[in-house]
């Protein structure tokens, strides 16, 4: 028989719009449920006629029947929650949430657990708080928590691995913060539902790019057949990150955009372009690019010939986006004699072309640097 205080979520005694609640369901009892709270002021109806008011970091209680009960929590201390970790620590009893963020103060960062919840079946996150600072983890493995986001709060200055592997989060985004530093596998094999629109972030980015990213390792992994990555090229989006260092993962696997069929590297007008002779088989032409501290060190490329892959590979980042080392010389071997056009973008401080025929004086794509050739 369940106990007299039940509350379903959503029913009579919902509380209203100011409380956080959780959907418990003890099917086992006894069995303990925890509540993270951070070491700050916390008051928590435990939906069975308890309570608790207190600071710990924590907070557990026993459910000696088994049953549906809701749990409200409201934030007391008047402090921010610098991390607040959405199920508690037990949230495999958690299946239904009401998201209603209000009663828990300045929420900076939402923290998911492992083995969160797999017997969730509740609704879905649709807005998060205007307060985040870090969205790392956010709805993303190994949650499996089913959301519908569609702004990322201005704030929010981390987005590692956000929505990493849950199929269930669909982020329909045109717009990153302005001082975003990390983008590591966000928006990695999200939703097929998902619409990230490249062309849209870049047409909202600042004025002078994302100067504060400096990681975009796995950004917008996607699996071939989903192509929720959509607009703009690589191109243009690289020429927003100019201070980025981390391209790729260490066996050179998972640079932005990887499995993206849909993005093409470059478009009609985001490059740097220039005519080369080669005059014999296997000579070798390349660049030094020269960079200041702390800026960024990546190129995108097409050497145009036969290494450059397909426009319609899903793994063409992969093959034309890397890291340089300052000063070092970037090399590369032409099989046959031949006036070849090579497509390049990054952002260096100078750099040094062997010889060229011509080039279409697109220098800003380069990052303005001093420019000489080894005529």
């Amino acid at each position: 028989m369940l106990p007299n205080k039940i509350n379903p979520l959503g029913i009579s005694k919902d509380l209203g719009p100011d409380i956080f609640q959780w959907k418990l369901s003890i099917t086992d009892a006894p069995q303990t449920f925890t509540a993270y709270i951070n070491g700050i002021k916390h008051s928590i109806d435990w939906g069975d006629g308890t309570s608790f008011e207190g600071s710990d970091y924590s907070a557990s209680h026993e459910y000696t029947e088994n049953g549906i009960y809701i749990v409200s929590l409201t934030n007391t201390s008047g402090k921010a929650n610098t991390k607040f970790r959405i199920f508690g620590n037990t949230p495999n009893l958690v299946i239904d949430c009401n998201y209603k963020w209000n009663s828990l103060g300045n929420v900076e960062f939402i923290q998911f657990i492992y083995g969160n919840s797999p017997s969730y079946n509740g609704r879905t996150c649709t807005k998060l708080p205007e307060t985040l600072t870090t969205m790392e983890t956010c709805f993303g493995y190994p949650s499996n928590i089913p959301c519908f986001i569609s702004k990322i709060p201005d704030g929010v200055t981390n987005l590692t691995t956000c929505g990493n592997v849950n199929t269930k989060a669909i982020y329909n985004i045109k717009k990153l913060p302005a001082n975003i530093t990390s983008l590591y596998r966000c928006f990695r094999l999200i939703s097929s539902k998902s619409n990230i629109d490249i062309g849209k972030i870049v047409e909202n980015a600042p004025e002078n790019g994302f100067q504060q990213l400096t990681n975009i390792v796995g950004f917008c992994n996607c699996n071939t057949s989903d192509n929720y990555v959509k607009n703009g090229t690589v191109a243009k989006f690289m020429n927003k990150c100019p201070n980025a260092t981390s391209i790729k993962t260490s066996n050179g696997l998972e640079s932005p955009f990887y499995g993206c069929t849909a993005l093409q590297l470059f478009g009609d007008d985001d490059h740097y372009e220039c005519t080369v002779n080669i005059p014999e088989d296997n000579f070798t032409w390349g660049f030094t690019p020269i960079s200041k501290q702390n800026s960024g060190t990546w190129y995108l490329i097409q050497w145009g010939d036969s290494t450059d892959v397909s426009p319609t590979s899903p793994y063409k980042t992969n093959y034309a986006i890397f890291n340089f080392t300052s000063e070092t010389k970037i090399e590369h071997i032409y099989a046959k004699a031949g006036t070849y056009t090579i497509k390049l973008c990054t952002n260096v401080s100078e750099i040094i072309f062997d010889s060229i025929i011509s080039d279409n004086q697109q220098y800003q794509f380069l990052g303005n640097p001093i420019i000489s050739f080894n005529n």
